[in-house]
């Protein structure tokens, strides 16, 4: 079992290395963009409406498969989680574009 884990940690590190996610531990730096920054690029991400259909695909998948599953094991969390994923980066963008449009009719 204990080379298992290291063998998922290394290819996590792996994938991790070549997607370009920084996971060193900085206090309060959560990525290289600025919180005004994210908020535009979420922004355009929601008008992006082919980014928006993948995800919406992405989400309703997810919850379809959780409404198929009858028990709670370990797919079904794993599901729930791709959901909550999915919907949660669509919620922030839809936010992110709303909050922006605001900002351009005060502006």
């Amino acid at each position: 079992m204990r080379i298992k884990h290291k063998i998922r940690l290394w290819i996590l590190n792996k994938l991790l290395e070549e997607s370009g996610v920084d996971v060193s531990p900085r206090p309060n730096e959560w990525g290289m963009l600025r919180p005004a920054e994210e908020e535009a690029v979420l922004g355009r991400l929601w008008a992006d409406k082919s980014w928006v259909a993948l995800k919406k695909k992405y989400a309703e998948g997810a919850n379809k498969a959780l409404i198929a599953r009858t028990t709670t094991d370990k797919e079904y969390w794993q599901f729930k989680a791709k959901f909550m994923v999915h919907n949660s980066e669509l919620l922030k963008a839809r936010r992110a574009a709303l909050k922006l449009k605001k900002d351009d009719k005060q502006s």
